[in-house]
């Protein structure tokens, strides 16, 4: 999956949880809310832990909120960098622990104007 697509389904999420945000109240048995939680399921559901720890960056970043990820996958590392730049993320800090298998990384969302 590229790039591009994490951020597309980024999009289509924060969507979805505008909408269902907008439904509060309304019960987990509402049809609307039900058909909205099951097309959100769609989007995270099939996805492999990379690819959906990245798209949940994605979506913290779309929502202008810092996030941070943790992964002892070095690939899954640098695909996060170069999804940080394509959306205009900050990285704040990394860090590693001694002894921990992994790298840690914190960014701040894109400037909003």
């Amino acid at each position: 999956m590229t790039n591009d697509e994490i951020i597309e389904l980024a999009n289509d999420a924060n969507k979805i949880v505008r909408a269902l945000d907008a439904l509060t109240g309304r019960g987990d048995d509402d049809p609307e809310v039900c058909e909205l939680g099951n097309r959100l399921g769609q989007i995270v559901g099939p996805l492999p832990d990379c690819e959906r720890l990245l798209l949940m960056f994605a979506i913290k970043m779309l929502e202008g909120k810092p996030y941070g990820v943790m992964s002892d996958n070095p690939e899954t590392m640098r695909r996060l960098e170069t999804l940080a730049a394509d959306i205009g993320a900050r990285n704040k800090k990394a860090w590693t622990f001694p002894g921990v298998a992994g790298t840690g990384a914190a960014y701040e969302p894109p400037d909003q104007h």
